[in-house]
């Protein structure tokens, strides 16, 4: 599903989940489940723990894809560091960098360091589009 050259290589499971649904709801079952295993039953119900993550028919679009069974769900990391990174350029004139650094549970130097990354990859991003 990874389309655009600054967008990251989903693992297999989780781009199976965006294809499915959305990059969004395959963002939230990384952070919600990245790491442990998942017991999908034949029928997805409201109370699924799956269902109280992302939503009932998420979860069902989720279930009607991959089928029923257990999987692992990988942690998706390169994925939830690139949601991180864009939030945080995103929100680099609202918020102040002690802010952000809070918000993400990371250190103040670690926000100075996605901003650059990010800075660097939107300007390599409009250096290539000129071209």
């Amino acid at each position: 599903m990874a389309t655009e050259a600054n967008e990251p290589e989903l693992p297999e499971l989780l781009d199976c989940i965006a294809e499915a649904t959305s990059l969004e709801i395959a963002g939230k079952v990384a952070r919600a489940f990245g790491g442990t295993e998942i017991f999908l039953t034949k029928k997805i119900t409201a109370d699924h723990k799956l269902a109280k993550a992302v939503g009932l028919p998420a979860a069902q679009a989720i279930r009607e894809a991959l089928g029923y069974g257990q999987y692992f769900i990988p942690m998706g990391q390169k994925f939830i560091l690139r949601e991180r990174r864009e939030d945080i350029y995103r929100n680099r004139n609202i918020n102040k960098i002690d802010e952000l650094a809070r918000y993400h549970g990371v250190s103040a130097r670690t926000v100075w360091r996605d901003l650059q990354i990010m800075r660097r990859e939107i300007e390599n991003d409009s250096g290539r589009q000129k071209s």
